[in-house]
């Protein structure tokens, strides 16, 4: 279970967690963009809710889009890189 610490820091990142955790890559993308656009607003510093923006980003960008969070394998290990996954 995700526990909100009452910060405005904290709310961002169980809305960041939340939706990485239900989505696409692609939808993860671009939900932990508009979860960094507004911790920029409020001038917050989310450096996990960067590097995830910046995982989910690439997978769209190389086919994989519409891998979930799992996805992330195919960039992680080695000789991996998705191959056999894109969509010819």
């Amino acid at each position: 279970m995700i526990r909100h610490l009452g910060t405005p820091a904290s709310l961002f990142q169980m809305v960041l967690v939340a939706t990485l955790l239900l989505f696409s890559a692609a939808h993860a993308a671009k939900d932990s963009g508009i979860a960094l656009a507004l911790a920029k607003e409020k001038k917050l510093d989310l450096p996990l809710a960067a590097a995830t923006f910046k995982q989910y980003s690439k997978m769209a960008k190389i086919g994989l889009g519409e891998l979930d969070k799992s996805g992330i394998a195919e960039l992680t290990f080695k000789g991996r890189g998705g191959k056999g996954l894109r969509k010819k």
